[in-house]
């Protein structure tokens, strides 16, 4: 099956790219859900990009399959969230959607899609998707969102895919600025690597590129030691953790989902990595 029909079977893309088509509204689906598409793995989110009828079409879709209409910003971006936890984004399109895309964060995020041009991929993401890289789409767009700086962990976690050397070094560089993301996003993102099968490997790395260190700014000199060793004694707890995995009531157990996209597995990777100290005063909120 092509790109396009994948996308089309999909009953809730069908409708609304039907209805958008129905008012005449150029439409487009982009970011996280193209990549996961092309990567072959299941995501439960899409973000939908108009140039106009945005809240219409977002109040529409959420009466045709019983989800939550949401305003995030006025005239901007509104958020459907169905029953099956689902989301469903609708963001405002300002100009072309090749200049929407030059603004996202990694170029493995900036691929859109619609009927009428089907795949757009203007930074050759879907060549870095093969590469299994993420690369930074312009360096200078890490900034405009610090949140960006963990999230290429997640999304590298996610995928078992390495950041790119360029892109991991401006991380490094700009994670001092990571305090000015919101603590509930960095919150989000964090517990997200926690509880991603991948979670030790891309957590050392969020520690050898000081990222970590910035998320925990109370930590100081002896504590950042006992950080230091945490984290070799959450290598050796990981081989623990993955044994009991293999069971499969253990599993299920595990990998329930307890809050805050935060699952057991990471809970108990959270306790250890933060033994002997409180994280009260950290850029999370728990």
């Amino acid at each position: 099956m092509d790109i396009s029909k994948k996308i089309l079977s999909d009953p809730i893309n069908k409708w609304v790219f039907k209805t958008a088509q129905e008012l005449n509204t150029d439409i487009y689906i982009v970011g996280g859900y193209m990549r996961d598409l092309l990567s072959g793995v299941k995501s439960n989110d899409k973000d939908f990009a108009l140039k106009n009828n945005i809240e219409y079409i977002a109040n529409k879709t959420a009466k045709k399959f019983n989800g939550t209409f949401i305003v995030l910003k006025h005239k901007q971006t509104y958020r459907v969230v169905l029953k099956n936890k689902e989301v469903l984004d609708f963001s405002y399109l300002n100009g072309s959607i090749n200049n929407d895309l030059k603004g996202r964060d990694f170029t493995i995020d900036a691929i859109a899609w619609s009927p009428k041009t089907e795949i757009i991929d203007p930074f050759s993401g879907r060549n870095d998707l093969n590469k299994r890289i993420i690369k930074a789409v312009m360096i200078k767009n890490l900034l405009n969102d610090p949140l960006r700086i963990i999230r290429a962990y997640r999304i590298a976690a996610e995928l078992g895919f390495k950041i790119e050397t360029n892109t991991r070094k401006y991380l490094k560089i700009y994670s001092p600025k990571i305090t000015k993301a919101a603590s509930e996003r960095i919150t989000e993102e964090f517990f997200k690597i926690l509880s991603n099968k991948n979670a030790v490997q891309y957590l050392n790395e969020c520690y050898n590129d000081n990222v970590l260190l910035k998320i925990f700014p109370q930590l100081n000199i002896k504590k950042i030691d006992t950080l230091s060793k945490n984290i070799k004694f959450l290598n050796e707890f990981d081989i623990f953790l993955k044994k009991q995995h293999a069971d499969k009531k253990m599993s299920k157990y595990l990998d329930e989902e307890l809050s805050q996209r935060l699952n057991r597995y990471g809970l108990l990777r959270l306790s250890t990595l933060f033994r002997n100290y409180s994280i009260a005063n950290s850029n999370l909120r728990v």
